[in-house]
């Protein structure tokens, strides 16, 4: 019988940040568990990534007792209910279709669309990453800008970037506590919990050859369905880290520039 089983999508599991592996791994062993590892010839090797998932509360413990989580909490409450009334003002808008609104509603469609339409789904850090480029897209296109003011959303504009920097600094207060905890012991748990997990889809690549009458298609293509959301993650978080890289040497190079010019004077 022909082999139609398609390969799994590779995921840079270095770049994943130390506090998504536990997710990723849950996730995946979830999805492995649904289809019978046994009858699928990948049982060992299924099994011995579940039994060293208790080794992940070692990644997220410091995050639950940490009592800067309680206040990482509320921010995100908040802030989910300012990102839920800028949706619910574009939809207003959108369905008072005033003929001299279009071509500025047209603008904050297409901002909303790209930053804010899914961001409710996903997790804390990811929500700040996507609200830092939303912000940095904001200051550095004018026209948008401008829209943005004459369209009324200056008031939730202005208290959405107020929490995102209060959420930075709440959650970079906690990270140091996180640094606290030998870092050896986590950067152990990470290396290890990943090899299992390659060592899984290796496993699955394999057996899908060799056992070409049975179909591995459905659970391949759930765990890609998977494996392509965290590298999505992964690009957007390279791209914001770029993005706040060229600012900052931006405004270091305007300062600088200031500074010379006011000696020169």
């Amino acid at each position: 019988m022909e082999n139609t089983n398609s390969v799994i999508v590779k995921v840079p599991l270095p770049k994943v940040q130390k506090h998504k592996v536990s997710g990723l791994v849950k996730k995946a062993v979830t999805i492995v568990g649904k289809y019978d590892p046994a009858a699928l010839h990948i049982e060992n090797t299924y099994n011995l990534v579940v039994e060293n998932l208790p080794l992940l509360d070692k990644l997220e413990v410091v995050y639950r007792k940490h009592p800067k989580t309680e206040v990482l909490d509320e921010i995100r409450i908040r802030r989910n209910n300012l990102i839920k009334a800028i949706l619910k003002h574009t939809k207003a808008l959108q369905d008072a279709k005033i003929p001299a609104q279009v071509e500025q509603l047209k603008l904050i469609v297409a901002l909303k669309n790209h930053f804010l339409r899914d961001i409710l789904k996903k997790d804390m850090k990811s929500k700040s990453d996507y609200l830092s480029q939303f912000f940095i897209t904001i200051d550095t296109d004018a026209t948008l800008n401008a829209a943005l003011t004459a369209l009324g959303y200056s008031v939730f504009l202005t208290e959405l970037r107020g929490f995102e920097t209060n959420f930075d600094i709440t959650f970079d207060i906690r990270n140091l506590g996180q640094s606290k905890i030998p870092k050896m012991e986590t950067k152990q748990v990470k290396k290890s919990t990943s090899f299992y997990l390659r060592n899984l889809v290796k496993v699955i690549e394999a057996a899908s050859i060799e056992h070409s009458e049975l179909d591995y298609k459905p659970l391949m293509n759930e765990l890609n369905t998977l494996f392509v959301s965290y590298n999505t993650e992964i690009k957007v978080a390279a791209t914001i880290k770029k993005t706040r890289l060229l600012i900052s040497k931006t405004k270091t190079a305007t300062a600088t520039t200031l500074t010379s010019d006011t000696v020169a004077v």
